[in-house]
């Protein structure tokens, strides 16, 4: 039998960051962890287009803790007002996909034995894993100059939040932006459900406009999470 595992936390390691945790656990069930991975370097080509971000991603992992398949839900991003990059997201999905394929985790147990997985989770590139390194070593005591401000969900604090089109594709969509120090979203992408959906919030995203966040009596770049809960009229 296949346990299902949520994402709650991130690890890191070489310069990749995987979001997991386990969403329960029972007597002495253990969630899988990694052991090895291989380095992740996001193309300067792919920088070269402001790709970046956060990606939705599945995993099946099998009882010896090898990775059997990969699925990539959305994700990453890319700066508003410019052209889609296709040929750079699609090249940055493979490499993600390809390195996941190459991890190897301490297999999950239950019951005492090992068994099969399936793990969602979110793989930070670019300057979002930079800023979750930034956030987790500030959550361990560690000084370090703060660069970008995680603000988490910023619905709420918005000016303007524009409404999708309707493309007659409904469900929940989560789109992580980067809000500049104008209020003004500069980057953005979401990270699950329908490709169709993703383009539409994701453009309606680019659209909206929030109250700018002020630290230290200066204006400061958030990143954060707008969530679109789309339903039939």
């Amino acid at each position: 039998m296949k346990s299902t595992f949520t994402v709650l936390k991130y690890f890191c390691l070489n310069i990749a960051i995987l979001f997991a945790a386990t969403a329960y656990v029972h007597g002495q069930d253990r969630a899988p962890t990694v052991l090895s991975q291989p380095e992740f370097k996001l193309s300067d080509a792919a920088m070269a287009v402001g790709v970046d971000g956060v990606l939705g991603v599945s995993l099946k992992i099998d009882k010896s803790g090898r990775v059997k398949d990969v699925v990539i839900h959305g994700g990453p991003a890319w700066p508003c007002g410019s052209s889609k990059p296709g040929e750079q997201i699609e090249a940055v999905r493979e490499a993600v996909k390809k390195q996941l394929l190459a991890t190897t985790f301490e297999p999950p147990m239950k019951n005492g034995k090992s068994t099969d997985v399936e793990l969602s989770l979110q793989f930070a590139i670019g300057q979002a894993y930079k800023a979750a390194v930034r956030e987790d070593d500030a959550k361990n005591g560690v000084r370090a100059e703060t660069k970008l401000i995680e603000a988490g969900v910023i619905e709420g604090r918005a000016v303007r939040l524009v409404k999708p089109v309707d493309t007659g594709v409904y469900g929940i969509v989560v789109v992580r932006v980067l809000v500049d120090e104008k209020g003004n979203v500069a980057h953005a992408g979401a990270i699950n459900r329908h490709p169709r959906l993703q383009e539409s919030v994701r453009t309606a995203a680019c659209e909206s406009k929030f109250s700018p966040t002020v630290l230290s009596g200066k204006p400061v770049k958030v990143t954060g999470i707008i969530t679109y809960n789309l339903r039939r009229s």
